[in-house]
């Protein structure tokens, strides 16, 4: 019996370690820095401290970029309709939901709730309503692309096809 392999169930490696690499330099972007911040302000302006600067203070935002783009490509493979973004949106909505809030009892619960800025009430405002008061930014803007994507993947189906009848003439 032959398995049928489609683009769903086939893995790129190359892809996978590039995504694997990327959440790396996220992690250690937010455990480098605090540490390499501090020591990087004590340094005098120097090459190793432009070098340490760039490569370890900004590697957490490339991550990011890479990240998300490799997640827009394999969004963009498929049909995507409002409603199916919507329900994708609505999941990550409760999951982040469920997070925030657990992370809130804890904050509470450690008598930290008076370190943020806008105290317990703010926290818990931001809790209560994580993507719409960008408690965390990445899943923010990602259900933002995820709104925006069927109009996107329209756009560049007409703009291939206006290229390409282009490029017949």
């Amino acid at each position: 019996m032959e398995q049928v392999v489609t683009s769903a169930t086939r893995r790129n490696s190359s892809i996978e370690l590039l995504r694997v690499i990327s959440m790396l330099m996220i992690v250690g972007f937010h455990i480098l820095r605090n540490p390499l911040a501090e020591a990087l302000k004590a340094m005098p302006i120097c090459i190793p401290e432009f070098i340490l600067q760039n490569m370890f203070l900004n590697a957490g935002w490339i991550g990011n970029c890479i990240f998300f783009t490799i997640s827009a490509w394999f969004l963009a493979e498929r049909e995507q309709t409002f409603k199916s973004c919507m329900r994708r949106a609505w999941l990550l909505e409760r999951e982040v939901l469920f997070w925030s809030l657990t992370i809130f009892a804890f904050t509470i619960a450690a008598g930290l709730g008076d370190t943020y800025i806008g105290g317990v009430r703010g926290l818990l405002f931001g809790s209560i309503l994580p993507l719409s008061t960008d408690l965390w930014w990445y899943p923010t803007s990602y259900v933002i692309f995820l709104l925006l994507m069927p109009f996107l993947q329209s756009g560049l189906k007409n703009l291939g096809k206006k290229s390409m009848d282009a490029w017949r003439y």
